[in-house]
């Protein structure tokens, strides 16, 4: 449920992809001999090897990272751990960033969860928003460090500050599972920062439609099915309409399957019939985070015939999803 990377990010870096460069730098000259009798290009490829190589050698932090990166895309994770490794101890953010992930999924070396939290926060310390936002995953699902909530959610509100759409959906989750339970032995520091991270509706709905603003679809579908139910904003179906169909046409799931099973299907058609231009633009203006309740709704209960949102267990935190971090 925890929006996190899962994968190695993308790396811009053009590297020449030698079949043959899978063992250590010292193999090189035979291989590269070899090479070049099967491959034309043998020559060229090996000589851009050498450029990375001797590049590395002079130390430059960028140059180690692009050697550990030429060693990655070969697939040769031990390599890359090596120099990315070099590239991390020189104190370069994203070679910080890959070795932790190296670490965290056993790539080029066993699995350490805890080397790899300590080289997420050095990267989170220089102010990276990704690594930031991992460190809340890892203290919130205690991976390699003990769980802890106030460390979880201080590290997802500094990410999600910064305008981390990743984050804001998290503060989201977070705000919203209260299986923690009750602290009975914490100080009174201790028991003012847990109560500051308590589970709470309002800020769970504030956080999700955050992220609901920067487009995110399962944010979006949060928001609505917030404003449906009045739990942590005030009941407003227009509103809660609103953000569900801009989900919808994200092809979000659940808001899609609510949608099609709302009774009130007149108002539904005469969206449909909108070009999707004049949808956007009539959207664009009229979602809000107000938390705002309708005034027909205001003060008092109302039945409806409409099928509710389906609510997604918060409290299932080992249920991970896929992003790929924009800083990356």
């Amino acid at each position: 449920m925890f929006s996190r990377w899962l994968f190695l990010s993308a790396l811009t870096l053009a590297l020449p992809s030698f079949a043959w460069a899978q063992g250590s730098t010292s193999d090189f000259s035979e291989d590269a001999s070899s090479a070049e009798q099967s491959d034309p290009r043998g020559e060229e490829l090996f000589a851009e090897f050498t450029r990375l190589q001797q590049a590395a050698a002079t130390g430059e932090p960028q140059a180690l990272f692009d050697f550990g990166a030429y060693f990655y895309h070969q697939q040769n994770y031990v390599g890359a751990r090596k120099w990315w490794g070099k590239a991390a101890e020189a104190g370069m953010a994203r070679a910080q960033i890959q070795l932790a992930m190296l670490y965290r999924d056993g790539d080029g070396g066993a699995e350490d969860k805890a080397e790899a939290a300590r080289w997420f926060a050095k990267a989170a310390e220089q102010g990276d928003t990704g690594a930031q936002n991992e460190m809340g995953v890892i203290y919130w699902r205690g991976e390699g460090v003990d769980k802890d909530r106030v460390k979880a959610g201080s590290w997802f509100e500094r990410a999600a500050a910064s305008g981390s759409e990743d984050a804001q959906i998290n503060l989201g989750w977070f705000y919203l599972d209260d299986s923690q339970g009750i602290y009975a032995f914490a100080s009174d520091e201790e028991a003012a920062q847990l109560d500051r991270y308590a589970a709470s509706r309002e800020k769970a709905f504030q956080w999700f439609c955050k992220a609901a603003t920067q487009g995110n679809a399962r944010a979006q579908f949060k928001t609505g099915e917030a404003y449906w139910n009045g739990l942590g904003a005030g009941m407003n179906k227009l509103q809660a309409r609103l953000w569900l169909e801009k989900a919808a046409q994200q092809q979000d799931a659940d808001a899609i399957a609510w949608l099609k099973t709302a009774a009130d299907a007149a108002w539904y058609t005469r969206l449909e019939n909108w070009t999707h231009a004049a949808l956007d633009g009539e959207l664009s203006g009229t979602t809000d985070c107000s938390g705002a309740a309708d005034r027909r709704h205001a003060n008092r209960g109302v039945e409806s015939t409409e099928p509710e949102p389906e609510a997604v267990d918060a409290s299932a935190v080992e249920e991970v999803q896929a992003a790929q971090p924009a800083s990356q």
